[in-house]
């Protein structure tokens, strides 16, 4: 089978929904910035199946204070020596420079559209490998596909839907799509306590039905097979 491996850098700015806990002597006019930097290797052998996560490692992470209606300014020094200050950091912490630009671009634009400087803003950027039909991802595909057994309609149907708040116990994306859960957002929770969007752990459990982190087994059903005529 031929091999083809796809490299994607993807990064994802939000504000988070807690405060952080402890500001110390820093002035309230200084809102906390955490950059994380993680890599994760994932599996697929086509379109109709799931990632296979391999690996989900964060590699470096910072943290910057930045006083934010000066950073707002458009116009101001500040602003620039904030974004090269950052720039500069993520040279320290191995992020490809291809993706500076986009990073600092939306780290500026959430900065831009924030009020409170109570709530972090979370910068996760994700150096992602997938792997498509390298002899590492047939073995791979070939221990999983004893799974691939989908989840019944009404296990799947029966499953807790709830809306996303400061209250659920999450700051990493979805691990299926790896995008981030927004607020007010209908997301589901396993029986296993792990979150994931409606739409891609619906389409997930209706292939396999194993929860794509920790394997939790969801009902599946069990055709009875016809005795053998002697």
């Amino acid at each position: 089978m031929e091999e083809m491996v796809v490299l994607r850098l993807s990064t994802k700015v939000k504000q988070e929904s807690s405060p952080y806990p402890d500001r110390g002597e820093v002035s309230e006019d200084y809102i906390l910035v955490k950059v994380r930097f993680s890599r994760a290797i994932g599996s697929r052998s086509s379109l109709d199946y799931p990632v296979i996560w391999e690996e989900r490692t964060l590699l470096d992470s910072r943290q910057f204070w930045v006083k934010l209606r000066s950073v707002q300014n458009v116009s101001s020094p500040y602003r620039t020596r904030c974004a090269q200050s950052i720039t500069e950091s993520l040279s320290l912490m191995r992020v490809p420079e291809e993706e500076h630009p986009n990073a600092i671009n939306k780290l500026l634009e959430v900065l831009d559209a924030t009020v409170s400087t109570e709530l972090p803003i979370d910068v996760a950027i994700w150096d992602m490998t997938f792997l498509f039909g390298s002899d590492a991802v047939s073995e791979a595909m070939d221990m999983y596909k004893p799974n691939l057994v989908p989840a019944t309609r009404s296990s799947i149907e029966a499953l807790e839907r709830v809306n996303v708040d400061h209250t659920l116990p999450y700051e990493d994306p979805c691990v299926i799509c790896l995008e981030d859960f927004s607020v007010d957002q209908m997301v589901i929770h396993l029986p296993c306590s792990h979150y994931y969007h409606e739409h891609c752990i619906v389409r997930s459990l209706e292939i396999s039905h194993m929860c794509p982190l920790c394997r939790y087994p969801m009902p599946i059903l069990v055709e009875e097979v016809p005795p053998q005529p002697c």
